[in-house]
This record gives structure tokens, C-alpha cells and sequence, in this order.
């Protein structure tokens, strides 16, 4: 009951905070993502986690610490797309 109580105390003066805010706290190469890639990776790691795979949790937050260093170092604005004209590759 006084846990219930504290809760409710502690939510009414602390404001609500989204999870990718929070998640910036304790991993701050999120900060390095766009802003729907932070809720993104919010969303994937809250999944992860209800799933309970411990595995898959630490695979998620690899995947996307990876992505913001590879960000962070420029590689995110990267274009590709197809040629203009098909070239013939030969066998490996």
C-alpha cells in the first residue's frame, strides 16, 4: 500500500517523460539517431525486453548503437539507388 501511495506521489509531480527520452539517459548514442528512430528503437527494445530474451534485448541495443556510430560518423546520409545503365559483373 505505501509503494502504491509513493507511486501515485512521485507521478504527480514528476512529468511524463516519453521512452526514448529516458533511454537517452542511460545510452546517449541514442541521441545521435533521428527522432522517429529514437522511438523506434524504444519501441524495439521495450519489445525485446516484455518478451523477456535477455538475447535479444542486448542484440537490439548492439544493432542500434551501432547504427548511431555509423551516424555519427557521417555514413547516415549515404545515397544509393540503381544505374542508369545495367552493367554485366562477372562470376566471383
Amino acid at each position: 500500500m505505501a509503494l502504491l501511495q509513493l507511486k501515485t506521489y512521485a507521478e504527480s509531480w514528476l512529468p511524463p517523460r516519453p521512452g526514448h527520452d529516458l533511454m537517452a539517459e542511460f545510452f546517449p548514442w541514442v541521441r545521435e539517431l533521428s527522432l522517429s528512430d529514437q522511438r523506434l528503437c524504444a519501441r524495439e527494445i521495450m519489445a525485446a525486453a516484455r518478451m523477456s530474451a535477455a538475447e535479444l534485448v542486448i542484440s537490439e541495443l548492439r544493432s542500434w548503437s551501432e547504427t548511431a556510430s555509423a551516424i555519427a560518423a557521417g555514413l547516415g546520409d549515404v545515397r544509393s539507388g540503381w544505374l542508369a545503365v545495367p552493367k554485366p559483373v562477372g562470376r566471383p
